[in-house]
């Protein structure tokens, strides 16, 4: 149920994409990308604030609270997909959204051995969008807040199903510059 909301949400942003007026693409620090990510955000059309934005992301984290079984190491790509409206005017808005994050892990672990054990595991999680925007209507954009998040399930190679992403622990802050056309 979580995936095909996900996957609804994904078609909307991007049906919505098609009739756009502002569009920017950008580099995304933290946040929904965990590490480092590139997005293309855009208006639903030149009359409205309401806007969406579609991305792939690189992560790789050390710290346990990712996957509380894998202190050692994940690492994988995840797919940002979010709408999302902007409070403000002139170039200075605050942006509120809220998204959906679909992840291909690899998890690293020891075993008792000694040995590197590695896991194949997808997850989603969903995630808000707090924070300041400079938005020049042809020109730079500039992006800097928070992402609280919440794992919504994830499954190992064999389907199994892992409550085990514990995205929700802390706010992630996030930067984003970009350039607008």
């Amino acid at each position: 149920m979580i995936r095909r909301i996900g996957i609804l949400m994904l078609l909307a942003i991007c049906l919505g994409c098609l009739q756009t007026a502002a569009q920017t693409v950008y580099v995304e620090l933290g946040g929904a990308s965990t590490a480092a990510g590139v997005h293309y955000d855009s208006r639903f059309s030149s009359h409205t604030r309401w806007g969406g934005r579609i991305g792939v992301a690189y992560t790789h984290s050390k710290d346990a609270d990712f996957f509380q079984d894998s202190p050692y190491k994940t690492t994988g790509w995840t797919f940002p997909a979010a709408v999302n409206y902007l409070i403000g005017g002139r170039q200075h808005y605050l942006e509120l959204g809220i998204g959906v994050s679909y992840g291909l892990y690899q998890t690293f672990t020891m075993s008792l051995d000694g040995h590197q054990v590695e896991r194949h595991r997808t997850g989603t999680f969903g995630f808000l969008d707090i924070g300041y925007r400079f938005q020049s209507k042809h020109g730079w954009m500039l992006r800097a807040g928070l992402n609280p998040g919440l794992g919504l399930g994830m499954t190992d190679e064999l389907g199994n199903n892992e409550h085990e992403a514990n995205r929700a622990t802390a706010l992630y802050p996030y930067v984003s510059v970009g350039y607008s056309f």
